[in-house]
């Protein structure tokens, strides 16, 4: 007779982390309750309507999305219309999110399954996702050297900060150096590639994390990236689009902080203030360990906030409603669009 009695979970490192979290985040609330009463306080003075003009500025972000991928598309010369995209980025973002591992591939290979239904080169997909990403994370890393510097020269820039933009740094550097060695070999390529991906699935276990990529996936795609990497390089002028796409893209994002500001009697027009509180919440999500940043990320930014423009109190309200456009409302909106699609298993 079959045992009846369930098979133990083994507790992992990263459970007792979110559990040494979530015990320090319910002291600090008690400790702090006095200030917990301030934040309210401060929130009930947001001026609402902002949040209305917030939603239209999230609503523009999204449009922004659907023609940064238009035009990749564009440029290897596939057509697909931008409402297509609106809706199919809603939903791989969403699977992004709630993948256990590996989101960013779960969101990625959700594109390129939909592309592939309509009849597209799948060797055309994988690309065009590479010029979406290679294109975007050059922009990010020049405006987080842009953020940075503002941030020395403004002499608030602090430990808690420039722990993660030197990991980024060193990861852009590793790459610029990767590229420049094994970009013209392609067996030498595939086998860095593979030893990269085994360290950081190495460091992934140690934090108890599961495994992002496996050798398999890497061995299946090495080529496309290959060849990905190459189109960008020698086309950088036809990725013009692309580029102005990929910089609204982080600077609608900046909008929409400005406005949060605005709602609460800030200085809105400190643009250099709002684009390194954004850029540095970005980067330290990339570089947590915690789900999209959560904690970390609320902390570097009411930080940052709070030694230019705003009280403590006030800079809390703005980056708790600014996770709300940033992180709740495409998670909400995302799940409910996968669902409409079929999860996935029709178009």
């Amino acid at each position: 007779m079959p045992s009846s009695k369930k098979k133990k979970r083994k507790i992992q490192l990263k459970d007792i982390f979110y559990l040494i979290l979530l015990g320090l985040f319910i002291y600090v609330i008690y400790q702090r309750r006095d200030e917990v009463l301030e934040v309210l306080r401060a929130a009930v003075t947001v001026k609402w309507q902002f949040l209305i003009y917030a939603l239209l500025i999230w609503l523009i972000w999204q449009l922004n999305l659907s023609f940064y991928y238009v035009s990749c598309y564009r440029v290897l010369k596939m057509r697909v219309k931008w409402y297509q995209f609106f809706w199919l980025t809603l939903a791989a973002n969403f699977l992004g999110m709630v993948a256990p591992s590996g989101g960013f591939v779960a969101a990625v290979g959700y594109i390129i399954q939909d592309g592939y239904r309509r009849g597209l080169p799948r060797a055309k997909l994988m690309m065009a996702n590479i010029v979406y990403w290679m294109v975007f994370y050059s922009v990010f890393v020049f405006l987080l050297i842009v953020s940075l510097f503002y941030l020395l020269i403004r002499n608030t820039i602090t430990d808690f900060i420039v722990v993660p933009a030197l990991i980024m740094f060193a990861i852009v550097m590793a790459l610029f150096i990767f590229f420049i060695l094994f970009l013209n070999d392609f067996d030498k390529f595939k086998s860095s590639a593979l030893m990269v991906v085994g360290k950081i699935n190495q460091l992934r276990a140690r934090l108890g994390m599961d495994v992002m990529w496996d050798a398999k996936t890497v061995k299946k795609y090495a080529f496309e990236l290959f060849e990905g990497y190459h189109f960008v390089l020698s086309n950088v002028v036809k990725l013009r689009r692309v580029l102005m796409h990929a910089f609204f893209h982080i600077v609608i994002n900046v909008g929409i902080l400005s406005v949060l500001v605005m709602a609460v009697d800030g200085d809105w027009q400190s643009w250099g203030v709002l684009l390194a509180t954004y850029v540095v919440a970005a980067l330290l999500m990339v570089v947590s360990v915690t789900p999209s940043g959560v904690g970390v990320v609320e902390v570097a930014m009411v930080m940052i906030l709070s030694s230019f423009l705003l009280t403590v109190e006030k800079s809390l309200v703005v980056v708790l409603l600014f996770r709300l456009y940033q992180f709740w409302l495409p998670l909400v909106l995302g799940f409910v669009t996968f669902r409409l699609r079929g999860g996935g298993d029709k178009n």
